[in-house]
């Protein structure tokens, strides 16, 4: 018997779920399935100890899959295979290869050995319930984008001055990698609102997160860098995704012009959202991503009005539920909020703190501690500083080596200090007390950072939970 397919419809954004999630979507780099953990084992057959998907037929020949998947609870990935299907019927299983692992997170990929005009994933059933949600796509990446050295993009340039001064935090406050290639886009003249139909937080914490969806995004699907211009998470921040001057990846067909900004989580009524967090939007993100529109709005010139500012599935060429119906339900709030001149939902104080010396000991910044220009602090073990330099970049140094493992990407900036701040944000100021960078961890008062000797960066709450990281260990 020919196994099922599944029908596709043409979509956006990767991890912007269609109609219902378990369908495919489409954004011109191949179909896109999204599917909960619990559907994995109610909807795909079950032969000799696995869950078989249905076909995922493509419209062009596709010689990668790639995968996202994020378990109910942290540990190693689960194994999962694909098998292509061609002329000759279906081929072998192979495994999907782990490129992306953090607690409960991960990104597989596989290349096939031949195009495949159609493609099916399988999972152990013994390893189906420690699933939440998983996504998984065929494409065939352009190899203009795949690990070409010369294409890598090695500048690191800050984020703008009106956008960092607007409380948006910049690609260095999630660990972004570089980016592999740059276009410029036309003026920007509309905005698309995406979900990623995920969960909403990875064990509190959000940029593992966005860490996950660049490293699909880049290593999985062969994009030069993540798709949206922007994420907003469920309290209220917004982060710098693509720089928003460069062409995004998120709407099939209708990129030019059109900026991307994907709410961190799953916002639909239907039983896709179930386990990940709840359908209804947090007003956080709802005030968010007002603010962000407000704030594009403001340095495009776009109108803020139905005609400009869609959910994704609303704009041209897309068939996609994308951003949920219960954010569809809220966009016109969102946009009378963003008329009004919104506000960030927390910003850092207009003025800097008062400052005191860091407290006794070696590799610490304390509550209230600041850098001035050209201090910084040592690990003990004296393997690497986290300094604040004169020509207002933070870089961290592996001092064995001399190289530079980590920077905020201000050089060339006028800093004033480098303060960690009692409500638990570490915020560079220029003149004048104005915030030009932060890791965005306010609200946990009593934070302190440590410069640890196995090359890591770390902010700690007061009761020792890590809520930043530079994720250098070991460099």
């Amino acid at each position: 018997m020919r196994p099922r397919t599944l029908l596709l419809l043409m979509s956006g954004a990767a991890a912007c779920a269609p109609g219902a999630i378990g369908e495919p979507a489409h954004d011109g780099h191949g179909p896109e399935v999204t599917v909960t953990g619990p559907r994995v084992m109610t909807e795909f057959p079950l032969d000799e100890g696995h869950y078989v998907s249905p076909l995922l037929e493509l419209e062009e020949p596709g010689t990668r899959v790639a995968l996202m998947l994020t378990l109910a609870e942290s540990g190693h990935p689960t194994p999962i295979e694909v098998r292509a299907q061609g002329a000759d019927g279906p081929g072998a299983w192979i495994p999907l290869v782990t490129i992306f692992h953090e607690e409960e997170l991960s990104v597989a990929r596989a290349d096939l050995p031949e195009a495949a005009s159609a493609v099916q994933i399988r999972v152990p059933a013994q390893d189906a319930e420690r699933i939440a949600v998983l996504t998984y796509s065929a494409s065939t990446p352009d190899p203009a984008t795949l690990d070409d050295a010369a294409s890598v993009d090695t500048t690191s340039r800050g984020l703008s001055a009106d956008l960092a001064a607007a409380g948006i935090l910049p690609r260095s406050a999630w660990g972004a990698r570089p980016r592999r290639c740059f276009s410029n886009d036309r003026p920007k003249e509309r905005m698309a609102i995406h979900h990623t139909a995920s969960a909403r937080s990875s064990r509190g914490a959000y940029e593992p997160l966005l860490r996950q969806t660049q490293a699909y995004h880049m290593d999985g699907r062969g994009y030069c860098d993540v798709g949206y211009h922007f994420f907003v998470t469920a309290d209220g921040r917004v982060w710098e995704a693509r720089d928003v001057s460069a062409v995004g990846g998120h709407s099939g067909n209708y990129n030019g012009g059109n900026i991307g900004i994907v709410l961190v989580g799953c916002f639909d009524s239907s039983s896709a959202c179930n386990g990940l967090g709840g359908a209804e939007p947090p007003n956080a993100i709802v005030q968010g991503t007002a603010h962000a529109v407000a704030v594009l709005a403001n340095r495009f010139g776009i109108p803020i009005n139905a005609d400009r500012i869609k959910g994704h599935g609303q704009q041209p060429y897309q068939q996609t539920a994308c951003p949920g119906d219960r954010m569809r339900a809220r966009l016109e709030e969102m946009r009378a909020i963003a008329r009004g001149g919104s506000q960030p939902p927390t910003q850092p104080p207009p003025t800097q703190p008062p400052v005191q010396p860091p407290p006794a000991g070696c590799g610490a910044l304390g509550i209230n501690a600041g850098l001035v220009p050209n201090q910084g602090v040592t690990s003990c073990g004296g393997g690497y500083t986290f300094v604040h330099q004169g020509d207002g970049n933070v870089v961290l140094y592996n001092n064995f080596t001399g190289r530079a493992l980590w920077n905020t990407a201000t050089h060339g900036r006028d800093t004033d200090l480098l303060v960690m701040q009692g409500d638990g944000n570490l915020v560079l100021y220029g003149p004048g007390g104005r915030a030009l960078w932060s890791t965005g961890t306010h609200g946990n008062p009593g934070a302190t950072l440590a410069v640890q000797d196995d090359g890591n960066v770390v902010i700690y709450t007061a009761g020792g939970r890590a809520i930043f990281a530079t994720g250098t260990q070991g460099r």
